[in-house]
């Protein structure tokens, strides 16, 4: 009877020993925190590639009007994919593309504008040409900021000068996003475009490519 009972005992202790590891098993891992809004960072950072394209075709085909609400929606992407991507440790995927993809939406801007007849075809390339292949020689962002400046410039030229429906929407969005990260704005877009500025005056070429406006801080 003792064998019995010592027998029942371990063999009770190993369906339990089993029932432990098989829950163990299947215990799904923890997401890292702030997955969820890494996500999102990076659908918002990607679907800004998809409009780079949706503006130069509407600008391409003078819908002004969309091509309005199309820079509009994606700046208030990258407004908020910055904002959620800074509030959590978990790291985005497209992160260091962000930058790239903000001189994409500038670039098909300008192409649209050359489609279009609005902008002569040496006004597009040229400035292209010259800021883009300075930006990556020297392995500075100023030169894009430049370009992105320029850009946005003739933009804001044509909607006063078509008055389209909408066209509006750029010139609100504009200050309130500059309002809301005025901060950003102030410690690190403008320190940054300044010292790229000082690097180029120098003749200095940065060892590694920083497309993270936060690195060059």
């Amino acid at each position: 009877m003792s064998n019995l009972s010592q027998n029942a005992g371990a063999g009770t202790g190993m369906m339990r020993t089993l029932r432990v590891m098989t829950a163990e098993d299947h215990t799904l891992p923890e997401r890292p925190e702030g997955f969820a809004r890494a996500i999102i960072a990076d659908v918002l950072t990607g679907s800004r590639a998809v409009l780079a394209v949706a503006v130069m075709l509407a600008i391409a085909s003078s819908r002004f009007d969309w091509a309005a609400v199309f820079v509009t929606f994606a700046w208030i992407t990258d407004f908020f994919d910055g904002r959620l991507a800074r509030s959590t440790v978990h790291p985005t995927r497209l992160g260091d593309w962000d930058l790239r993809i903000d001189i994409t939406l500038g670039i098909g801007i300008l192409i649209g504008l050359g489609w279009s007849g609005w902008v002569p075809w040496t006004a597009v390339l040229v400035p292209m040409l010259v800021l883009g292949t300075l930006a990556i020689a020297m392995h500075n962002p100023s030169p894009t900021m430049l370009l992105l400046a320029y850009i946005y410039l003739v933009f804001f030229w044509v909607l006063i000068a078509e008055r389209p429906l909408g066209g509006w929407l750029p010139f609100a969005a504009l200050p309130l996003i500059a309002t809301l990260d005025w901060g950003r704005f102030t410690r690190v877009i403008l320190p940054v475009f300044f010292k790229g500025i000082a690097a180029l005056a120098r003749g200095e070429r940065t060892p590694d490519t920083k497309p993270v406006l936060d690195e060059w801080v």
